[in-house]
């Protein structure tokens, strides 16, 4: 039969088409030296990029398409790190008070990167923590209250599990005793205010212990003890530093005041207004102004619900008498 061969011996190329033998080199032959490749010289040398010059994960979530974040940020690369995390945490909040949508695409988005990052460190366990807080604080001005003590729950798991730093747990308990004044619930916001208190004095911060001083006055006065709710925004306000707080001034004399109103005393709660209306002459593009929007820091907040509340009761800010 035409092309039939014996099995005898292998049938190469050479015999087939004329061209050069194609036959197997041996396995113990080496290649020829003139064909070995010079080695690189040291500019030629590959070098690994360096972490300063490379582009963070944060800034390449940024160049992506809104829709498409999500999925990147589930499946992120080996130098993703907490640095990312805090960066989107940061952007959330800044959006507080022009964008509530985009402030809730952040903070998922931080809360997504969290899950996925698998560092264990203490350093990205506080990170994943805040996370999980700035997304619980976006539910809670969204209402979502049940969501938003769940999210609380899982950055106190977090925090349990990095350095345990007082400032994070204290706005933890701050946030809480928000979340539970907003749920009409002021019991239980006076005494997560009250442990935030203790938390703030472990840091040293005394501002912000003022604040929630002026919180538990509020929830005080709404659950129906005006009159203690005066005598802890009368100690908030021999606390608070009017120079550098003087929105969280202002928050504290409105508590104070309304309670007055509320406890029998209009007559001191006019004279108290009066004193403290140089604390309301302030530029119109102030921080005052920016306060009066939702969301934002627990000051921010605790300024708002003021706000909102003087103008429940009728009141839009100190009037002189006449003549």
């Amino acid at each position: 039969m035409w092309g039939y061969r014996p099995l005898g011996r292998p049938l190469y190329l050479k015999e087939c088409s004329g061209g050069a033998s194609l036959r197997p080199r041996s396995l113990t032959s080496r290649p020829r030296e003139d064909r070995i490749p010079p080695p690189f010289s040291e500019a030629q040398m590959p070098r690994p990029r360096n972490r300063d010059q490379q582009r963070s994960f944060y800034e390449t979530l940024e160049d992506r398409p809104p829709a498409s974040r999500f999925l990147l940020a589930a499946n992120p690369p080996s130098y993703a790190a907490s640095a990312d995390i805090r960066h989107l945490v940061k952007k959330s909040f800044g959006l507080r008070y022009s964008n509530i949508p985009g402030m809730y695409h952040y903070a998922k988005l931080a809360r997504c990167l969290a899950d996925a990052i698998l560092q264990q460190d203490p350093e990205s366990q506080d990170a994943k923590g805040e996370a999980w807080l700035q997304f619980g604080n976006v539910l809670r001005i969204l209402g979502h209250f049940q969501s938003a003590r769940r999210a609380f729950d899982e950055a106190e798991l977090k925090f349990s599990k990095g350095t345990r730093p007082p400032n994070l747990y204290a706005l933890l308990w701050e946030l809480r005793g928000s979340l539970y004044r907003d749920w009409r619930d002021f019991a239980h916001s006076e005494q997560c205010l009250a442990t935030a208190i203790r938390f703030h004095s472990q840091s040293g911060d005394r501002g912000d212990s003022s604040r929630c001083l002026v919180a538990r006055a509020l929830c005080a006065g709404e659950g129906g003890d005006p009159g203690r709710a005066v005598r802890l925004a009368e100690r908030a306000i021999l606390r608070i530093n009017r120079k550098k707080q003087p929105d969280l001034a202002i928050a504290a004399v409105h508590v104070m005041c309304w309670f007055l109103v509320d406890s029998g005393q209009p007559t001191l709660a006019l004279a108290s207004y009066i004193e403290a209306e140089p604390l309301f002459k302030r530029p119109k593009g102030s921080s005052r102004n920016k306060c009066l929007s939702s969301g934002g820091s627990p000051e921010d907040e605790l300024c708002s619900s003021t706000h909102r509340e003087s103008c429940r009761v009728g009141y839009q800010g100190p009037r002189l008498p006449s003549g």
